[in-house]
């Protein structure tokens, strides 16, 4: 389990890492389609280890998807 645990977090700070450069290399209107391939492989990461959605009841589950997937605006 611990394994598991420090994988991520590496994995996350790969991500973080990944973030930081694509702000830092300046490329344009691709910077915002590579933030947000960043960001929602973090909150993937996030949902499935620490929230542990992967077991979770699946009532649970459709929750947490309606709320990654967003609510609509009116």
């Amino acid at each position: 389990a611990e394994a598991r645990l420090l994988a991520t977090w590496v994995a996350l700070m790969v991500l973080l890492a990944a973030a930081w450069g694509s702000a830092q290399l300046g490329l344009g209107p691709a910077a915002i389609w590579a933030s947000l391939g960043v960001s929602a492989m973090k909150a993937a990461l996030i949902g499935l280890v620490f929230m542990q959605l992967r077991r979770g009841a699946p009532l649970v589950r459709l929750a947490a998807a309606g709320m990654f997937l967003g609510s609509p605006s009116s």
